[in-house]
């Protein structure tokens, strides 16, 4: 093989792994809706290490699971869910003034759900999502729960994808 058709065989490799090829039926399932990638980024639950990157799963019957790692997972019930929070990242000014960027830039996608502990204390666990974050989640923990979804703020509603 020449050098030429060497370099046409890796470019069009990288081609094929860059652009996004249309997902099967099975691929779009109502499964897929249900999971994002997401990190533990702050609140008071015991067991999941900060910054832990996993999958928030809302497919159970009875509770909202993240899972990391081969086989570690915290579930949170369903009824114990009081209310989630779809929010924005703030960006410092000193990180603005010495970037020079415009504001709103580098915001993350944060959700945090409020709920009480097992004896009846008001908890939180924030997420960052690193995943889209599909209406049908969140439609799905609402149904399950009965909670109360907070945006807030328009741009935060934008974020979600409708479909």
């Amino acid at each position: 093989m020449t050098a030429a058709r060497r370099h046409l065989a890796w470019g069009l490799g990288l081609l094929a792994v860059l652009v996004p090829q249309p997902q099967t039926a099975a691929a779009q399932g109502r499964g897929d809706e249900l999971r994002v990638a997401a990190a533990y980024n702050r609140g008071n639950v015991r067991g999941i290490p900060r910054q832990k990157r996993g999958t928030l799963d809302a497919s159970g019957e009875t509770a909202l699971r993240f899972r990391w790692g081969e086989e570690q997972s915290w579930e949170l019930p369903f009824a114990r869910l009081d209310t989630v929070y779809i929010l924005l990242s703030r960006q410092s000014v000193t990180e603005s003034e010495v970037v020079g960027a415009p504001l709103g830039t580098h915001r993350k996608l944060l959700v945090s759900f409020r709920f009480a502990n097992q004896q009846n204390r008001p908890r939180r666990a924030v997420f960052r999502v690193r995943g889209l974050l599909r209406q049908a989640l969140l439609d799905r923990i609402q149904e399950k729960s009965g909670c109360k979804l907070v945006f807030e703020s328009a741009e935060a509603r934008r974020a979600v994808i409708r479909r």
